[in-house]
């Protein structure tokens, strides 16, 4: 199944920086923030990043210029949790499950693009048993109030290594 054993903190720091370069040219904040330690899942390393590269483009397309994007990575007890904030639009509750289905795109925007990229990050989240949780960025950074999508993985604990 391509599954083994990847550290949060150095997956979502390397796809980071690939879009650094994009941002800089929309005069747009990228910024990445890792946990204090290294944070450990199963998962496919491929599927991962393309999860967390559509989480990228996403937000990089809603975020107006001179716009704040921060990609964090944490853990608690039991997960580990990846964070994508923008300081763009928002997204209205009524629409926080829609914006996964296919195509589906927040009506009013200018954005170009298939509108697959959310429902491609559910699939792989499903297949990682990750939820996604979208709310209101706590720390938009503008007048607009912004997007957090915060992804939840089964934490690898290091007992379970010697199970």
């Amino acid at each position: 199944s391509g599954f083994s054993h990847i550290d949060m903190n150095s997956l979502a720091q390397d796809q980071t920086l690939q879009w650094v370069r994009h941002a800089l040219a929309l005069n747009t904040d990228l910024g990445f923030e890792e946990a204090s330690h290294p944070v450990w899942i199963r998962g496919n390393a491929i599927l991962l990043a393309e999860l967390l590269n559509n989480l990228i483009d996403n937000a990089l397309r809603y975020t107006p210029p001179g716009g704040q994007i921060t990609v964090r990575v944490n853990a608690d007890d039991h997960h580990a949790i990846i964070d994508v904030e923008d300081s763009g639009p928002g997204i209205a509750i009524d629409e926080r499950e829609r914006v996964f289905d296919r195509f589906y795109r927040v009506l009013g925007t200018s954005t170009d693009g298939s509108g697959l990229g959310l429902a491609i990050v559910r699939e792989i989240a499903q297949k990682h048993q990750a939820d996604v949780l979208i709310s209101t960025n706590p720390s938009p950074h503008s007048d607009l109030p912004g997007t957090r999508f915060r992804i939840r993985f089964p934490l690898l604990l290091p007992s379970s290594d010697n199970a």
